[in-house]
């Protein structure tokens, strides 16, 4: 993935940074979206990542191994949803 230094020019036409905002040439036609990033998010991204792979080196060296057998688990509207109750109980006990 390749990096883009905002100089201050480009930062502004990039709405201060904090709102999606949608990429096109000079002919209208969509080219890309930009999306800022979400400290919490981020965080919550960050901590999920280590604790994963945490969780992973772990069980390799206790010679377990995953497999998905298709039927046990979450749809991802079920995901979405465990994580917003859990977001939303975080949030109310701080």
């Amino acid at each position: 993935m390749g990096t883009v230094i905002l100089d201050a020019e480009l930062k502004a036409k990039l709405n201060g940074l904090n709102e999606p905002l949608d990429l096109r040439d000079p002919d209208g036609r969509l080219v890309g979206r930009f999306v800022p990033v979400d400290p919490e998010l981020r965080a919550m991204y960050d901590w999920a990542r280590e604790e994963f792979a945490r969780q992973e080196a772990e069980d390799a060296a206790n010679g377990v191994t995953r497999t998905w057998d298709g039927k046990s688990g979450k749809t991802t509207a079920e995901a979405i949803a465990y994580l917003e109750r859990l977001g939303r109980e975080g949030a109310a006990g701080q």
